[in-house]
């Protein structure tokens, strides 16, 4: 009874009775084929960055394009101008608070994923204030809105981004609140 080859070389030495050749240094390709880094093509990757260099963009242009609006969103809105504020301020503790909750949901579901949702979120929540004639659905929508567009996350690690982002942004609103409301006391 014979026993099995452990391997290929033993099975091809048992089967011709010579050792089986290696390969002799010229015929190893110095340049194996290249295996593509994505499969987008050149075009489609140029697009991508396009889009994550506006929707970068947006983030900014939603938050301080708001400020010159607020007397007369106040005004529309049939509202106080403090109310008004107050949706600024929302807007600030939801961007702190968002990256946190989004890096950990694209540490388990994907970056991709992730961006497409919060974008998306992005765009109904424009859309929901552009037609907006609440002043309480306004301080929602904005909410939204910067969930939406704070919450996209580059790189691994997203918990922890999004934990030493959330100090810094929170600061930031607490102070636009005290200093709203000394100006508010002072001015009167």
């Amino acid at each position: 009874m014979t026993t099995p080859p452990h391997n290929q070389d033993e099975a091809n030495e048992k089967a011709d009775g010579q050792p089986p050749q290696l390969e002799k240094p010229s015929d190893v390709s110095p340049n194996p084929p290249a295996v593509p880094y994505t499969l987008f093509a050149k075009n489609e990757r140029w697009g991508i960055v396009v889009l994550i260099a506006v929707a970068g963009w947006f983030s900014t242009l939603s938050s301080f394009i708001y400020y010159p609006a607020i007397p007369t969103i106040a005004n529309d809105l049939h509202s106080s101008i403090t109310f008004i504020n107050l949706t600024v301020t929302s807007y600030m503790i939801v961007s702190a608070i968002a990256p946190a909750v989004v890096g950990d949901a694209a540490d388990m579901f994907g970056r991709r994923p992730l961006y497409m949702v919060t974008l998306t979120l992005y765009v109904v929540a424009n859309t929901g204030i552009a037609l907006q004639r609440s002043a309480v659905g306004l301080l929602l929508l904005r909410m939204l809105q910067s969930a939406g567009i704070s919450g996209k996350l580059w790189g691994r690690r997203g918990r922890s981004h999004g934990a030493r982002r959330a100090r810094p942004g929170l600061e930031r609103a607490r102070g636009e609140h005290e200093g709203h409301a000394w100006l508010t006391k002072r001015w009167k």
